[in-house]
């Protein structure tokens, strides 16, 4: 604060009418006045919800700002309005749930009003139960490394003050301050993954368990320090040969054979993830094709010979060379568009496909064809009838880019050769199977 105060620097807040955010303005009116700081605050308008409840929110905070005013606070308000539909055109776009469009598109106009205010810092209002919810839902969705460890309390120019404050707190002190506030209806909607934890898991954790969420974060913060361990050794094994100054993104790099084959499985995870922030990879790769590469890497340092010849793996718009002295990785925009590929499957065993090595069960009348999808495939459904590939991807939010990374398969034993099946597990998605009697199993 005192840095601010002396640069004549403004202090950002992120409002959006909650409880949490507006704990967040009340507590920093307090402390900025005595420093002499100026708080910018933005409240971003989705319009996602009925106007009387987004439009409802933004008015309750340029009131809430007007009335701070009006105290003697220096306080100023910014409404950013999206457009009607951009969230849902994005989500359609990138194949991504709702909450994850929004969420881009919001921190994207966080990002503008930074830049366009000259803030050092945006305080958010995130607080101790999204941090669980949040550890919560990453364990639940399989991640791993640094997105296992939560919401970081400082990234970049983003700081949590709330973070290690419970929701509980927040709204007593609302209530000791006669200080209301807007419920968002949607956060009651069970067809968001953190709304079911928040309103089904954690009360039963809170049940059953109790202090169950002191032992997680404290588990938490154990992790992370293993975790930033493995990440500086890969930060370093990546600037020994791409340099600390790299300009990013880059269209491709490379690093000698046998000192990343050599590496331990979980530097070469954090090595690889940082070279395709390095290309600008923008989608996200998935842990199953990272694996894949990790094994083809061990089979090359296991083999230790000339005779290995260069291998290819691929997916998106990013390409892994593998070579006995080297690995190249590059970015290309019409890799995407090459992936065509089919194999005929004999038996049940593994298969390799352009997202890695895939487990074929033995739920099929053998033999049948694994292969890319095309525009006019259909697959049966439960009722008997028909249903487009693309529209079944479509569902399961899988992104247009990533379709034909997606094997479906057509049965070789019958004269019509239907799709019987679609296997969305080598990407982590479902699988759609049609069984022997003409019904369909969505896994």
């Amino acid at each position: 604060m005192t840095e601010l105060s002396a640069a004549h620097k403004a202090l950002g807040a992120a409002v959006s009418g909650g409880a949490d955010s507006v704990c967040l303005l009340t507590g920093l009116c307090s402390v900025c006045s005595e420093y002499s700081i100026p708080i910018k605050v933005i409240t971003v308008n989705h319009f996602i919800r009925a106007d009387s409840e987004t439009c409802g929110d933004a008015e309750y905070v340029e009131d809430l700002c007007a009335s701070f005013k009006q105290k003697g606070f220096d306080v100023s308000c910014t409404v950013y309005n999206l457009k009607r539909g951009q969230v849902q055109e994005l989500s359609d776009l990138k194949g991504c749930g709702i909450e994850a469009a929004a969420r881009e598109l919001r921190y994207n106009a966080f990002d503008s009003f930074i830049k366009e205010n000259n803030l050092d810092y945006l305080c958010l209002a995130h607080n101790k139960n999204d941090q669980t919810e949040t550890v919560l839902m990453r364990f639940l969705q399989g991640s791993s490394g640094t997105a296992k460890e939560g919401i970081p309390y400082v990234r970049g120019s983003y700081v949590r003050p709330l973070l290690w404050t419970s929701r509980d707190c927040i709204e007593e002190y609302l209530n000791s301050k006669k200080i209301g506030w807007r419920t968002d209806l949607t956060n009651t909607d069970t067809a968001y993954l953190r709304n079911r934890i928040r309103g089904k898991l954690i009360p039963l954790l809170n049940q059953d368990f109790p202090g169950w969420d002191n032992a997680v974060l404290l588990g938490l913060e154990k992790e992370s320090l293993d975790s930033q361990c493995l990440q500086n050794q890969a930060q370093d094994f990546f600037n020994r040969f791409m340099g600390e100054g790299i300009s990013t993104p880059v269209s491709q790099l490379a690093f000698p054979g046998p000192d990343f084959y050599s590496l331990d499985r979980a530097i070469k995870l954090r090595v690889l993830t940082l070279a395709l922030n390095a290309l600008g990879i923008n989608e996200r790769i998935p842990y199953v094709f990272l694996r894949d590469v990790c094994d083809y890497a061990d089979n090359y340092n296991r083999r230790n010979n000339s005779n290995c010849g260069q291998s290819v793996k691929s997916f998106a718009d990013v390409s892994l060379v593998f070579s006995q002295n080297e690995l190249l990785i590059k970015k290309s925009a019409d890799l995407q568009n090459e992936i065509v590929f089919s194999v005929i499957i004999k038996e049940s065993g593994i298969c390799e496909l352009p997202s890695g090595q895939f487990f074929v069960p033995d739920i099929f009348d053998f033999p049948v064809m694994l292969r890319s999808c095309r525009l006019d495939d259909v697959v049966r459904t439960a009722d008997g009838g028909t249903k487009k590939v693309n529209d079944v991807l479509s569902d399961w939010h899988v992104p247009v880019w990533q379709r034909n990374c997606i094997p479906v398969v057509q049965a070789l034993n019958e004269p019509e050769q239907n799709i019987i099946g679609i296997l969305g597990s080598c990407l982590g998605y479902s699988d759609w199977i049609v069984k022997l009697d003409n019904k369909n199993e969505n896994k």
